[in-house]
């Protein structure tokens, strides 16, 4: 698309070429301080004297409210003539030059809104309705959107923050009226309309993304090949080999595995998953910094909703809705944070798969636009549970050949500080003494540590550990036990089942330990933050202690785990059947589920 735009100093300041139109465009803003429509007119008669006929697509003529009436010295009946008679000798030139012009009509601040409407507006429109008589142009009426007086800089010119959401705004309407062709539409970015998702009603947002995605995937089912990525950065988030497989073993798709290295990670960390992928012959591309390009996708299906994590390639304002965003949640959701529920990949995902149908209900009600793409399939990681192999073992760490063996896996949401955050359930910094004492004294189990991902940064930045060194060696104290090991990183499955418990505070394993049915111990604390329904359900049938209470942890260990005495078994069961259980309800695995939902309609088998 090639266009310019003319006007005064509040059309150079509020219209921006960036978020305009889509990348590849070629555009120019000659607009300034100033700028009379005499002025605009010698520009844009200048410009068209040097380009062929049609070279020019569409103008932007921005307007001040009071354009009509602005002259190079003050305000003056004389300057409205001419002024008027520019406006006119404009919209002929574009016309008879071959390009659509457009006229802007610019919003000014609330203190003056009533005032230059009356005065300058309201006939400003009538002028530009008897031009519509004679001309074939366009008006995109911008004046009586409510912007809030904080949303400006002055009296004519936003702040830095509300720019770029009112173009995008001005982008939706060129669209609307069809000066910005679908097809150049659809190549906005996702950051663009994610956006534009808090411009328009929902209603409208969500039909106009189901029509983008409806032209993205008629391109698709043409493909002899289809590029599906999957994007990552920690293996602990990883859905499972099943799902890449059902893809990696259908003709119609090329599939790979993004490890991006995280700004929440060190290089190790990154090195260590990308291995175990490696490890388990899965095609795995390491993205190790954060600046690297990486190949072109037809579909990216995201584990995790963090995107501002990830290299610059998966960021939002470096795709367009022409390559498919999928997401499938990396966990259970059993407790809220607000604002979570909004973030980019909730907006904009063609397809969302969740673990149940109360988590999906809940974020199609936290979500402000809803997620009428939402589905209930199950967790994929989770179909192990469903489909055990005959041989599976975990190496676990046995003194006594009886021993009992549980799994501690603290959370990173320590101390009052994450509270604000809307995230406070760890009690890691009360207990992390006492659970390795107790482990020392207790040789009759066998231990798994598997520390959440951040909780080394959360533990040294909250000051209970100096360093990450320090950190790390306390790790290494409980390998050193003769009873103990840490385990980091994804397939966890196999500890889960060949596990006798769980002793944790963290939030997604309330629902996926239920898979093993057996007990799981959950160390609270006072000022935690709430639970989701789900969260609530599998916790009242599930045995609580406080995090801090080490003579009830330790009785619970005895009763509950170490002497089999488990009176909540078929509690568990019931809340299991009716909730959790997606094999049943739906008659398949989460794997088959999210594939089918995702390749039938990309070969157009469905």
């Amino acid at each position: 698309m090639n266009f310019f735009i003319t006007g005064d100093g509040s059309v150079k300041a509020n219209i921006n070429l960036k978020f305009v139109t889509p990348e590849g465009s070629h555009g120019a803003n000659f607009a300034a301080d100033g700028q009379t429509l005499t002025k605009s007119l010698s520009i844009a008669q200048e410009i068209f004297g040097r380009v062929s006929y049609g070279k020019i697509d569409f103008v932007l003529i921005g307007l001040a409210p009071d354009c009509l009436f602005q002259s190079d010295d003050n305000l003056s009946a004389d300057a409205f003539d001419k002024n008027l008679n520019a406006l006119g000798e404009y919209l002929k030139l574009c016309v008879d030059c071959g390009a659509k012009p457009v006229c802007v009509i610019l919003p000014v601040a609330p203190s003056i809104r009533a005032d230059y409407r009356k005065k300058f507006v309201e006939p400003l429109r009538e002028i530009l309705t008897e031009f519509k008589k004679v001309y074939d142009f366009e008006i995109v009426d911008l004046f009586d959107f409510l912007y809030a007086a904080e949303l400006f800089e002055n009296e004519r010119h936003f702040n830095l923050y509300t720019v770029p959401f009112m173009n995008v705004l001005l982008t939706f309407m060129l669209y609307n009226q069809n000066v910005l062709p679908f097809a150049e539409f659809c190549r906005m970015s996702y950051d663009y309309f994610y956006k534009l998702s808090y411009a328009i009603d929902k209603n409208t947002f969500n039909c106009l993304m189901e029509e983008i995605f409806r032209a993205t995937l008629a391109k698709l089912k043409r493909k002899d090949k289809i590029k599906i990525a999957f994007v990552t950065d920690h293996a602990a988030t990883w859905c499972g080999d099943d799902l890449y497989n059902l893809f990696a073993r259908n003709p119609r798709f090329e599939t790979t595995i993004f490890l991006c290295h995280s700004v929440e990670s060190t290089p190790d960390d990154a090195r260590h998953d990308f291995e175990q992928f490696k490890f388990r012959g899965l095609n795995v591309i390491g993205v190790f910094d954060l600046n690297e390009e990486t190949p072109p996708q037809d579909m990216v299906i995201f584990l995790r909703p963090y995107l501002f994590t990830l290299s610059k390639s998966f960021q939002s304002d470096a795709m367009t809705p022409q390559t498919l965003w999928a997401y499938i949640h990396y966990g259970s959701e059993t407790t809220t944070i607000p604002s979570y529920h909004n973030l980019v990949i909730f907006r904009l995902a063609w397809k969302s798969f969740f673990d149940s149908e109360l988590t999906r209900k809940l974020f199609d009600e936290r979500c402000k636009i809803g997620m009428p793409r939402a589905y209930a399939s199950g967790l994929p990681k989770m179909d192990f549970f469903f489909n055990m192999p005959e041989k599976f073992s975990f190496p676990w760490k046995m003194t006594r050949p009886n021993a009992k063996k549980i799994i501690w896996a603290p959370h990173w949401s320590i101390t009052e500080a994450f509270t604000d955050y809307g995230m406070a359930y760890g009690t890691f910094h009360q207990n992390f003494k006492f659970m390795y004492e107790f482990a020392k004294v207790h040789p009759e189990i066998s231990w798994v540590v598997k520390p959440h991902p951040k909780l080394s940064e959360s533990a040294v930045g909250s000051g209970f550990f100096s360093s990450v060194k320090a950190f790390e060696n306390y790790l290494q104290a409980w390998n050193d036990l003769p009873n103990a090991q840490v385990f980091t990183g994804g397939y966890y499955q196999e500890i889960f089942a060949t596990s006798d418990g769980l002793i944790h505070d963290s939030l997604s394993f309330i629902a996926e330990y239920q898979f093993t049915h057996k007990p799981m111990i959950y160390l609270t604390r006072e000022d935690s933050t709430e639970f989701t329904e789900l969260g609530e359900k599998i916790l009242d049938v599930s045995y609580r202690v406080n995090g801090k209470d080490f003579e009830g942890i330790a009785a619970l260990v005895q009763k509950v785990i170490i002497e089999g005495n488990d009176p909540l078994k078929e509690a568990r069961q019931k809340v299991f059947d009716e909730l959790l259980d997606y094999r049943r309800i739906n008659g398949m695995s989460a794997s088959e589920y999210i594939f089918h939902s995702i390749a039938d309609e990309l070969t157009g088998e469905r």
